[in-house]
């Protein structure tokens, strides 16, 4: 279905990270890593993130396959773990 030849794709253009096109009161993430605290990363309001919460406690609320949730990891302070079932086992 895709026999036609077509020609390569145009480069794209090159932005200078010195270009300021933003609009006003706007902060580009990429220049400040430290803007936003990660909790503000949170995706709080999404039903299948529930914060702090166990292992344990995770793996028990997962009751069919393909169930998930995503909560924060304890080990790893600004990290997120994914919790799931497959194959009648927590992953």
């Amino acid at each position: 279905p895709f026999s036609v030849n077509l020609p390569p794709a145009p480069e794209p253009p090159s932005i200078s990270p010195s270009r300021k096109s933003r609009k006003s009161g706007e902060t580009d993430l990429r220049e400040n890593k430290s803007v936003l605290p990660a909790e503000t990363l949170e995706p709080v309001f999404e039903e299948w993130y529930h914060g702090d919460l166990s292992r344990k406690l995770a793996e028990s609320m997962l009751e069919f396959d393909g169930d998930f949730l995503v909560r924060k990891s304890s080990n790893s302070p600004g990290q997120f773990v994914l919790s799931g079932k497959q194959s009648g086992a927590p992953r």
